[in-house]
C-alpha cells in the first residue's frame, strides 16, 4: 500500500465478526475503500452478550488486521442489558478508549 493514500479513522461500537449488522456494513464499506484510503477501525472486543471472552481481559487494546484494515479493539467494562447504570458505564468506557485511541492511532 502506497504511502500517499489519505487515512480514515472509523469508530463504531461494533465490527465483523460481531452479530450485529452495523459491525458487517461498516466492514464490507472499509473493504471497498481500501484502494483509496488507508483505514484504521476503532471497535470494542467482542461483547454483544455483556461478557467478553478471557483473551481480551489482560490488555486495554488490541491490535489486528481483519481484510487490510487495521483494528483496533478496546476492552470495555463488562455489562448486564437488565442494568441500565452499567449500560452507561459501559458506553462511557467506550467513549473515553476511543478518545484515548484516536489521538495514538493518529500519530
Amino acid at each position: 500500500m502506497s504511502n500517499n493514500f489519505k487515512k480514515i479513522l472509523i469508530s463504531a461500537h461494533y465490527y465483523t465478526q460481531d452479530i450485529v449488522l452495523t459491525g458487517k456494513i461498516l466492514r464490507k464499506l472499509a473493504k471497498c475503500m481500501l484502494d483509496i484510503l488507508k483505514i484504521t477501525a476503532i471497535y470494542v472486543v467482542p461483547s454483544y452478550f455483556g461478557t467478553f471472552e478471557d483473551k481480551y481481559k489482560t490488555q486495554k487494546y488490541y491490535e489486528e488486521e481483519i481484510y487490510g484494515v487495521k483494528v483496533v479493539r478496546i476492552r470495555v467494562l463488562e455489562f448486564s442489558k437488565t442494568n441500565k447504570k452499567s449500560i452507561v458505564k459501559n458506553i462511557v468506557s467506550y467513549f473515553f478508549g476511543v478518545m484515548g485511541m484516536t489521538f495514538k492511532v493518529g500519530k
